[in-house]
């Protein structure tokens, strides 16, 4: 899947890149797509809270759990908050 959704994304645009919102919706309607729907799916509610302890060690615990890619790989980051240099 990750192949597939890959391809939906392109190099160009105001933004410095692309998506292809038919093609990823498309891909959302197929058997494999769907069955991964069924599996849990981690939190995506925004975490905006002051640093604590208790917030780290639950970011943490969300981390062991759906970890971030191991392989190299292209991570797009949209964020109204941080300045550009701060990603590079």
């Amino acid at each position: 899947m990750r192949v597939e959704i890959s391809q939906a994304v392109s190099i160009g645009g105001e933004l410095w890149f692309q998506v292809n919102f038919q093609y990823i919706q498309q891909l959302a309607n197929t058997e494999q797509a769907k069955k991964l729907l069924q599996d849990k799916l981690p939190n995506t509610t925004k975490k905006i809270a002051e640093t604590s302890p208790q917030r780290q060690q639950e970011l943490a615990l969300e981390l062991k759990e759906y970890p971030l890619p191991t392989q190299q790989d292209l991570i797009i980051v949209v964020t109204g908050i941080k300045k550009e240099q701060t990603l590079n």
